[in-house]
């Protein structure tokens, strides 16, 4: 049950691997602009949000299970479509729906875990974030092979989607949350947490959010800043980024056991120094141990909040969830705007003084955490 479980984790952030992909999409579709070519790379993040809205909604009727899996079918029946079609329209189309069926699956996965694994919810939060992680660099990695053939042969990487959806379909148990009185029963009780602590925890992931989706996409850009490296070196500094995220993920379970309400300050005082880091740093190996901080930060951070919203003790948790991965996925969707925004201010300006108002900002989060997780943890 856990293996198939898992299997089910590994698409859930799969879908920007064919980014890579995008400059030779553009030779083949030389009619249409760069930004339209572009968009095929970013239009699943837009409906990944409607899927994870809509996820809840459809979980109350047919049982998370049955969401999750109607979720990879999608995936599975879509992904591969322009590996063998040649024709903008129906590639957009196929990634949109690519992106709904992941917005499906995110959530439904994630409510799944405290109702087949109530004496194990921590671990396999972790776990499960962990080996998204591993699929998300797998699939990276099995499309820069696969280019080498043609940018077309890079989308059959999706084609993995369909072996893990016919093992999950076979060995996961369907769950009985789409009996119609319990439903009624969670609409009726209302939030797991007190709608204050919901609110501050929205917030936090709403500020944390596009702090560290900059890194990504500012990388290449603060080592030019700062006069060393290379995109290459960039790409080094990312892969370990994922390689953090897979330890925090793999590591939870032990960390929040031993750590307690103190797991939360810890993730935010690692991206406040990971920040620091590739602000000040002017070598690459420096900086590689700042992105290694910062992917453990953040992926330590994640299933904390998802243990504090989708407890085995918690009321509505399906629909919080689903609210929780939208607003994350809008914060990233948003995070170049986000941060252009932020440079507006005249205390920010440069590359060197976003990366250290980041800093900061996560510094005082790690503060504000403290007095959070010890308010959440009395009431779980």
């Amino acid at each position: 049950i856990k293996f198939s479980f898992l299997l089910a984790s590994i698409p859930l952030v799969s879908a920007g691997a064919i980014t890579v992909a995008i400059s030779l999409m553009a030779k083949s579709f030389n009619n249409h602009s760069l930004s339209a070519i572009e968009t095929l790379a970013t239009i699943p993040s837009l409906f990944i949000i409607f899927g994870t809205l809509l996820s809840s909604f459809i979980a109350k009727k047919i049982g998370y299970k049955n969401t999750a899996l109607i979720g990879l079918i999608i995936c599975s029946l879509v992904g591969i479509i322009p590996a063998f079609i040649l024709d903008y329209n129906i590639i957009f189309i196929s990634r949109a729906l690519f992106g709904l069926g992941i917005g499906l699956l995110t959530p439904s996965l994630i409510s799944l875990i405290p109702i087949l694994f109530p004496d194990d919810v921590v671990n396999m939060i972790g776990i499960s974030s962990a080996v998204s992680g591993v699929g998300g660099m797998s699939s990276s990695f099995i499309v820069g092979q696969l280019l080498k053939i043609n940018w077309q042969a890079s989308f059959l990487t999706y084609g993995l989607i369909i072996p893990i959806t016919i093992i999950f379909a076979l060995f996961t148990p369907t769950d009985k949350i789409s009996n119609k009185n319990d439903s009624s029963e969670q609409i009726e009780e209302g939030f797991p947490l007190p709608l204050k602590y919901l609110i501050i925890i929205f917030t936090i992931l709403s500020l944390a959010t596009p702090a560290y989706i900059s890194v990504g996409f500012k990388m290449v850009s603060i080592m030019n800043f700062n006069g060393y490296g290379s995109p290459t070196d960039a790409s080094y500094i990312l892969t370990f980024m994922g390689l953090g995220s897979m330890i925090a993920g793999f590591s939870f379970g032990k960390i929040l056991k031993t750590l307690k309400i103190f797991t939360l300050p810890l993730a935010f005082t690692c991206l406040c120094i990971a920040m620091f880091i590739i602000s000040s740093s002017k070598i690459v190996l420096l900086t590689i141990f700042g992105g290694l901080l910062s992917g453990f930060g953040f992926r330590l951070m994640m299933p904390t909040f998802t243990h504090y919203i989708n407890n085995k003790k918690t009321k509505n948790s399906g629909l919080i969830t689903s609210l929780f991965f939208a607003l994350f996925n809008i914060c990233s969707t948003l995070a170049p705007n986000i941060t252009m925004f932020v440079q507006g201010f005249s205390f920010v300006g440069s590359l060197y003084n976003l990366f250290i108002f980041y800093s900061t900002l996560f510094g005082i989060l790690a503060v504000i955490s403290i007095f959070v997780s010890n308010k959440i943890s009395k009431i779980l």
